[in-house]
């Protein structure tokens, strides 16, 4: 008989996080009861038609790759019969989710940018990129209640757009053209003189883009970080 080869898997539910929050900071991360069955990610092309003066046709002009969407749909059962539904019953954990997504929060007086994580799942395109996304929409759907109208099951749907900085934009968008500056983004144990020989195949020109980045030390680099690489031969000089 056939030894059976597949690994059991441990099961990883779906979490919504503040970005940049602490690991062990419970009250700044949203942990579904189930994971979801379908996961969302809708892509787009923002494009302008172009016409021509007395002409019925139409050209099309790419303009820019548009965010991502993520969205997906999971419950929250607060009948008793899942082991870990919710102690302070599922109105709790909805509040807990608009307070890390949907309300307004700190100085900026806006909602929260998140990360979603997820398995494998991460944001389409190039690179390895975390989905990180702020909410665009959220429907709750109340399915089941107590004798005293305390709901006790609800549907969520949940909408996210992709939270792109500006640089990461220009990446997506890249035209290959040696005449575009590059971006490289600082990862956890990123070396600068590694990454400027990356990308100029030598490391002779530290010190220009250490300058023109504005980097008060080459040693310590602020992780997620995006680093400026301009062309060589117009915008480096020693």
């Amino acid at each position: 008989m056939a030894e059976n080869n597949i690994t059991p898997q441990q099961l990883e539910k779906l979490t919504i996080q503040i970005k940049g929050a602490a690991k062990d900071d419970a009250s700044k991360r949203f942990t579904v009861m189930f994971n979801p069955l379908t996961f969302a990610q809708k892509m787009e092309i923002e494009q302008a038609d172009v016409q021509g003066t007395g002409s019925t046709g139409s050209a099309k002009k790419y303009l820019r790759i548009k965010p991502v969407d993520f969205s997906f749909e999971f419950i929250l059962d607060g009948t008793g019969t899942a082991a870990d539904a919710p102690a302070e019953g599922i109105v709790s954990e909805i509040n807990k989710l608009l307070t890390i997504c949907y309300h307004l929060e700190g100085k900026e007086h806006k909602p929260n940018t998140v990360e979603i994580l997820w398995g494998k799942l991460k944001s389409p395109g190039k690179g390895d990129r975390v989905m990180e996304a702020v909410f665009k929409s959220v429907d709750v759907n109340y399915t089941l209640f107590q004798p005293d109208g305390t709901p006790i099951r609800a549907k969520i749907v949940a909408v996210f757009s992709e939270n792109i900085p500006l640089l990461t934009q220009e990446q997506l968008d890249d035209k290959q053209s040696p005449d575009l500056t590059r971006f490289m983004q600082v990862k956890t144990g990123s070396k600068f003189p590694l990454m400027v020989n990356s990308e100029y195949k030598t490391q002779k020109h530290c010190i220009s883009i250490a300058r023109i980045n504005k980097l008060d030390s080459m040693r310590r680099l602020a992780e997620g970080k995006y680093l400026r690489m301009p062309p060589y031969d117009k915008s480096v000089t020693q």
